[in-house]
């Protein structure tokens, strides 16, 4: 026994030598990047501290995998003490792993919150201490009761250590909540955009759907002024923000393609705003946008970082959350394609804790529900039988009408989920006291086509379902405002309207602020024109007019350009082409959506054509962009 005893010392202190050596030689390396990432301001050293504790608990996973294997070959008993550490540690980050995600409602730092995580933790502690009497009382007393306790110090204390390590990350790794810091009574207001891809407002419960898919987005209308005539100018992600970010046309600006990148000479709503006292935070959970094609130009905040810099992220919920998904494009080698909308918010409201008194102008892209579909549990069966599994299988395009049900299902799961998120980061924004004086814009910029026009998806067509998207704008309290308007609008409305907001006079934009229309006056309309292209044509071969009364859709792509005309009121769906019935409408709207392109391309800039690197390419085909 006693050469047993020894054994398992002598393993127990080799085993501490290589944990520490390896802890050193990690430290060492992670501490390396942190510095550059903080330096570039990717992430603060309070996350970076997080970062190495997470890996502190890793390396006492493994540790404590591979002394119990050693054990169980040496068919050795495992000390009474350390059976009594590994089992409630276990209960404890598992089980409150999941009663935080799924079962309490609070705030980590809540009362009631952290009263229940106290008591989940002291009946940790009591089997631990319960496991403890039984296995000393038990065959394994030999070893337990005369040295199993005095056994390797250091060891055990290494273990102990991680436990607290544990109990700290899962405490820093919950929601953050907004601190209101400095006076920002009288300074410049707070500017919110939260973009949400593939968002069809008829999947909204504000915009008359019948599930339950939106409580938060529906209480910001309550709150705001929501458009039900919004419409995007283009039908897919890059292009349709292209215009959203700088207030001009696709045709002006020429980011068609997938090898357009913004020219530099076009001026981005967060460079207007930084250069008049904003600190400005761009956050997109979809890496097709972002710095390598010029979209974070103004930024001072990026997150995730460029496709070409290292995928060292932190986001989600729970601190082994946390380590596995920073873990995982090591194991891919490859930087990810997307990210969660809690990662999204997570990183937005860490970034807003920096800044002292200036005003904030913050972009939020979230990813869901673009394609593929694939909302966690529960959101996965929401509105099925049985839990659903996204298809990553196959891209957008090759879905059956079989599958037309489960994918509906799916993606207004996926509306859940963001709605859930949006409404924790309005939650912290109240708490900060920065929700009711902001300005807050929540739009999408594309929709996605159910088989309308016998398709799947977006980016091949401008009919209702891929064109026309939800925009609901809270000005700040006390600002005249009704409650819903039908007026006719684009998203290249967007920038004027923050900067009429703003104080801020809108100089080089094609679009109008909205400001009227939200405080009940009348304003004109106009026509809202959608175009495509590809990466090296200048003029759009896919357009679409929208007015009040019609929408025309130019179709160039064939040898005989084809032509549709649909009325608004009477077929919304546009399911019956009359533009042979009524061949003098057409012919007028076809002049004046000519007459609008020609002006824009005398107006553009030089198409910006870059070779795209590899990772872009990738991520392009995981959204399904390209074959």
């Amino acid at each position: 026994m006693q050469d047993g005893n020894a054994m398992q010392n002598q393993v127990k202190l080799i085993s501490s030598r290589l944990g520490v050596m390896t802890a050193v030689i990690l430290a060492m390396v992670l501490l390396m990047e942190y510095a550059a990432q903080i330096s570039m301001d990717v992430f603060s050293f309070r996350q970076a501290l997080l970062a190495l504790l997470l890996y502190a608990t890793l390396l006492y996973v493994v540790d404590t995998v591979v002394f119990a294997s050693w054990c169980v070959i040496r068919r050795e008993e495992l000390p009474e003490l350390y059976v009594s550490l590994v089992i409630p540690f276990s209960v404890l980050v598992i089980g409150g792993n999941y009663i935080n995600k799924r079962l309490i409602p609070w705030r980590l730092t809540e009362p009631p919150s952290i009263a229940l995580n106290l008591i989940f933790a002291a009946a940790c502690c009591l089997l631990g201490y319960m496991i403890f009497r039984s296995v000393r009382r038990g065959k394994l007393q030999a070893i337990g009761a005369t040295k199993g306790a005095a056994l390797s110090v250091f060891f055990f204390g290494l273990r102990g250590a991680a436990v607290i390590v544990v109990l700290l990350a899962l405490l820093f790794s919950g929601e953050k909540t907004v601190s209101s810091k400095g006076e920002r009574h009288g300074k410049p207001l707070n500017v919110f955009v939260l973009l949400i891809d593939t968002l069809r407002p008829d999947h909204l419960t504000c915009y008359g759907y019948e599930r339950p898919t939106s409580p938060n987005i529906c209480a910001l209308a309550s709150d705001g002024t929501l458009f039900r005539n919004a419409y995007a100018h283009a039908n897919w992600t890059v292009t349709s923000v292209a215009t959203l970010l700088t207030g001009v046309h696709p045709a002006v600006h020429q980011v068609f393609g997938t090898e357009n990148r913004l020219p530099q000479q076009a001026e981005t709503v967060a460079e207007i705003l930084k250069e008049n006292g904003w600190k400005t935070g761009f956050f997109t959970g979809l890496q097709v946008i972002g710095s390598e094609i010029g979209f974070c130009q103004g930024a001072d905040k990026v997150y995730p970082p460029p496709l070409t810099e290292p995928g060292w992220f932190i986001g989600g919920n729970t601190a082994f959350e946390q380590a596995w998904r920073r873990l995982l494009p090591l194991t891919k080698g490859v930087t990810r394609s997307s990210y969660t909308a809690g990662e999204l918010v997570g990183s937005a409201l860490g970034w807003f804790e920096q800044i002292d008194s200036e005003p904030i102008f913050a972009y939020l892209h979230f990813n869901e529900p673009h394609w593929p579909y694939t909302p966690p549990a529960p959101y996965n069966s929401l509105f099925s039988e049985k839990p659903l599994e996204g298809r990553t299988d196959i891209k957008e395009a090759q879905q059956t009408v079989e599958m037309l049900r489960d994918s509906i299902d799916l993606y207004d799961g996926e509306i859940v989920h963001v709605d859930a998120e949006i409404g924790k980061f309005f939650d912290s924004l109240k708490k900060g006291d920065l929700y009711d004086d902001s300005l807050i814009i929540l739009l999408a910029d594309h929709g996605e086509e159910f088989h309308e026009h016998g398709g799947w998806g977006h980016g091949r067509t401008m009919y209702e379902e891929t064109i026309h998207v939800p925009l609901i704008i809270k000005p700040p309290a006390g600002a005249a405002r009704v409650k819903e308007t039908e007026h006719l609008c684009g998203l290249i409305d967007v920038l004027p309207t923050i900067l009429d907001y703003a104080g801020i006079q809108t100089t080089g934009t094609a679009g109008r602020s909205l400001r009227p229309a939200i405080e009940g006056r009348p304003i004109e309309p106009v026509g809202i024109i959608s175009s495509a292209s590809d990466s090296s044509t200048t003029y759009p071969y896919l357009n679409a007019l929208r007015t009040p009364e019609y929408t025309l859709i130019g179709d160039m792509r064939d040898s005989a350009p084809a032509v549709e005309l649909y009325l608004r009121e009477a077929d919304r769906n546009e399911t019956e082409n009359v533009a042979v019935e009524k061949p003098d409408e057409a012919k007028r709207l076809q002049e004046e959506l000519n007459v609008n392109l020609s002006d824009a391309i005398s107006n553009s800039f030089e198409k910006d054509i870059y070779d795209v690197s590899e990772e872009r390419m990738r991520v392009l085909k995981d959204l399904g962009y390209l074959q």
